[in-house]
């Protein structure tokens, strides 16, 4: 049971309040990437391969709820790490975490004390530029009587990360701890507010997968994959990426430019006269409403529904 808490805790980076108390687009150095009918996790290689050197660049995508007059978060924060001379340095999402509230005066990420179950997790998260005193943390979700478990997930390039490791001298495989997941260079960190009460209602996300380039005309893939819990259960589902087909009047930004875009029967859309080198794309969340109580007054929280990983591509 105590291995099922960890697991349950750990993917949320994390934080849920459950009734039992508790810009690459490529991970270069794995190849671990969405394809379609893949998984949406991944199982980190050995830990060499994550050694870096120097000073490198991650991204951190924020997509929070809008809780009574403030919010949402929806932002994109470009973090250094490393130092210019260090060299074989491993670096892990919580160090991302870190670095990124050293960087951004505005941004706030409030990490959890270690106990018995997990080594740290991430409790809330404020942006000052978009309310100065509201932290978006996890909320046990009230809508038509029901109640719906949400709080803080992370992927990196769109994949939840997993690892292996030896408790009492077996091998084990579970998701990563922000303390065990390590990032390289140019790694997107989609740090996200996640609905995770049945597979209904429980928040989407997006990856876009581009297929390449013929004459003037860029295609590419829309995939979508979920994680929650069935009722009754302490472990994840997570499901296959697989294409968001005929979806129509999609909003997103390439390269900061608003766009509408629309897909096929086989989730693919294109674009036409995309510049040779690099270009990036960033989605508009999608929300949902829920209520809660808090002082005897009733808020409205709206979760994130449908979150886009942001991802570079280059032509």
């Amino acid at each position: 049971m105590k291995t099922a808490k960890r697991i349950l805790t750990v993917a949320l980076a994390l934080m849920l309040i459950f009734a039992m108390a508790a810009p690459s687009f490529a991970l270069l150095t794995t190849g671990y990437i969405p394809v379609e009918n893949g998984n949406s996790y991944y199982v980190q290689g050995a830990d060499s391969l994550y050694e870096m050197d120097g000073e490198f660049t991650v991204y951190l995508s924020i997509s929070g709820g809008k809780r009574a007059s403030a919010g949402p978060i929806n932002r994109i924060y470009e973090v250094t790490m490393g130092t210019p001379n260090a060299i074989d340095q491993k670096y892990t999402v919580y160090d991302v975490f870190t670095a990124a509230q050293a960087q951004h005066s505005n941004l706030y990420l409030n990490t959890s004390t270690p106990n018995q179950y997990h080594q740290s997790w991430l409790q809330g998260v404020k942006d000052t530029s978009v309310a100065y005193s509201t932290w978006f943390e996890a909320e046990a979700l009230k809508l038509n009587g029901t109640t719906y478990y949400c709080g803080w997930m992370f992927r990196i390039n769109g994949m939840l990360p997993y690892y292996t490791h030896t408790v009492n001298n077996n091998s084990v495989t579970e998701a990563c701890l922000i303390t065990d997941a390590y990032v390289t260079a140019g790694d997107t960190i989609d740090l996200y507010y996640s609905n995770v009460y049945t597979q209904a209602v429980a928040t989407k996300v997006r990856a876009v997968v581009y297929m390449g380039t013929s004459g003037n005309t860029s295609s590419f893939k829309l995939l979508e994959a979920q994680c929650y819990v069935p009722s009754g259960q302490t472990n994840w589902t997570l499901t296959s990426w697989s294409p968001v087909a005929n979806a129509n009047s999609i909003k997103v930004k390439i390269d900061g430019s608003s766009k509408t875009i629309s897909t096929d029967s086989y989730g693919v859309f294109t674009r036409t006269n995309l510049s040779t080198g690099s270009h990036s794309i960033q989605f508009k969340t999608t929300t949902e409403a829920y209520s809660f109580v808090e002082n005897n007054i009733t808020y409205t929280y709206e979760v994130p529904y449908i979150v886009g990983m942001y991802s570079e591509f280059t032509v």
